[in-house]
């Protein structure tokens, strides 16, 4: 059975961990298209200690009401049952993150293999939020679109 995630951070396209989403060995995963979560959540970036990169974004669980919405941007893949135990495996979902069940909306043209989908549509799927989460996280810069390039080291 195929499941919607919709990646914000290192599983991108172009991103360290992309790697994962297109080895064959791991199952099966296709964009969808690029897109946006409906709702506003906060993305910030915190440090990483022992990994190859020193940081690693984090989508929080709840946008603060006294903090100006953030619209997430990313990308939405269609994965199959292995392919999902992998990415639980690197989020070590459900512990460090828990994925969970949201709707994004499709800011590019779908690919052809999505003929029912269109550029605007609202699609259900799911997301790893970060489940361990601390009152100074919301602290942090709230970011929109993770681009390692723009984060230094």
């Amino acid at each position: 059975m195929a499941s919607r995630i919709f990646v914000y951070g290192t599983l991108k396209r172009g991103e360290w961990n992309h790697h994962l989403m297109t080895n064959k060995d791991n199952g099966y995963a296709a964009l969808i298209s690029e897109g946006r979560l409906v709702r506003p959540y906060p993305v910030v970036i915190m440090a990483v200690e022992g990994k190859k990169y020193g940081y690693s974004p984090r989508l929080l669980p709840e946008m603060p009401p006294d903090k100006p919405e953030n619209i997430v941007n990313g990308e939405l893949y269609e994965v199959d049952s292995n392919m999902l135990a992998v990415l639980d495996e690197l989020e070590t979902h459900p512990i460090r993150y828990k994925r969970l069940q949201t709707q994004c909306i499709l800011t590019g043209t779908p690919s052809d293999k999505f003929p029912e989908l269109a550029k605007g549509s609202t699609v259900d799927c799911e997301v790893y939020f970060y489940n361990q989460v601390k009152p100074e996280h919301y602290l942090l810069p709230f970011i929109s679109n993770f681009k390692s390039a723009d984060v230094a080291d």
